[in-house]
């Protein structure tokens, strides 16, 4: 009796030693390398995690997602600030702390210099004014870059050109020709050519029509265009 009990207590032992080292196998998750990572606004860094078998795949976390993303265990700055990264899986985590440094972005606005924090939105400027002249008026048409409009809601990750644009509006004037009434002509328009006028002979003169003016400049209809009010 006492040998089989010898024996029980020896597999006994053994059983509890296997059991020891196949726990002893199940290693907890840790982060590999650093345990504070610090990265710029706008870079990316990728975190290993040892303690997960091949096939395993760790759910990934950020206590602060507008400083900090993260997906599959790479992590992008967003902007300056710190956040707890961590990765679990099965009731087990690891985490680290990513600090995140403050980058600069340079826009170009109209001409000016504006500088940003990287992730910042721009402050959308008053709408410009641009002065007529003789062939157009300008009619502000919103603000642009790339050649489409741009969205100032849109945090600022780049260098970027921005500009005023806007809508050429060709300009109109009065024409007035001799007696009759005035005609609206666009810029650069000729002008319809009318019928030279007849003035009666007096006693003392005998009219010979010179031609049209505009001021003390003659008006040549085949060539002269609108370029101002005309009379």
């Amino acid at each position: 009796m006492t040998k089989f009990k010898r024996i029980l207590g020896f597999f006994a032992c053994v059983c509890l030693c296997l059991c020891f080292f196949a726990c002893g196998d199940n290693t907890s998750l840790s982060i590999v390398g650093k345990n504070r990572i610090s990265i710029e606004a706008g870079s990316s860094y990728t975190i290993k995690v040892k303690g997960l078998s091949s096939t395993a795949v760790a759910t990934w976390e950020s206590s602060d997602e507008t400083v900090a993303s993260v997906s599959n265990g790479t992590v992008t700055g967003l902007k300056e600030g710190e956040a707890i990264i961590t990765a679990s899986y099965e009731g087990d985590s690891a985490s680290v702390t990513v600090v995140v440094r403050k980058r600069t972005v340079n826009i170009t606005v109209n001409g000016k210099l504006v500088t940003l924090d990287y992730g910042e939105k721009l402050t959308k400027p008053a709408d410009p004014l641009k002065p007529a002249d003789a062939q157009y008026t300008y009619n502000f048409k919103g603000w642009y870059s790339g050649g489409v409009p741009y969205d100032f809601d849109e945090p600022v990750t780049k260098t970027l050109l921005i500009e005023a644009v806007y809508e050429k509006v060709l300009n109109k004037y009065e024409v007035k020709v001799g007696s009759a009434a005035a005609v609206q002509y666009d810029y650069g328009a000729l002008v319809e050519s009318p019928v030279n006028p007849t003035k009666a002979s007096t006693a003392q003169y005998d009219y010979i029509f010179k031609g049209w003016y505009n001021g003390t400049q003659k008006w040549n209809f085949a060539t002269d265009t609108v370029t101002a009010k005309t009379e």
